[in-house]
């Protein structure tokens, strides 16, 4: 028995596919197109959550504090776009006692 041979260097003409493979062929290429944009979608979404902890770190206690943020903070902010109340409260302490 000949063994089949499944890579080839030969052409596949999309005339002689069916139609139902060649529907099956753009589906996957419009998924594929969309994963790669959700991809890059995901980079710089994090690129500019790392940006921003990056620059509110190079901020010393006292301008943290006057934003309403400590430095166990930035994190959360970066990655949820504010504290939650619970949080906020002390903040907001440790700028009052300055």
């Amino acid at each position: 028995m000949a063994r089949r041979q499944f890579l080839t260097t030969d052409p596949i003409e999309c005339r002689t596919l069916p139609a139902a493979v060649l529907s099956a062929a753009g589906s996957c290429q419009a998924l594929l197109v969309d994963s790669i944009k959700q991809l890059i979608a995901w980079i710089r979404s994090t690129h500019r959550m790392h940006r921003a902890i990056h620059e509110l770190m190079a901020l010393d206690d006292r301008m943290l504090a006057d934003i309403g943020l400590s430095r166990g903070g930035v994190m959360y902010t970066a990655r949820h776009g504010s504290l939650p109340d619970t949080l906020n409260a002390g903040a907001s302490r440790v700028a009052s006692s300055r």
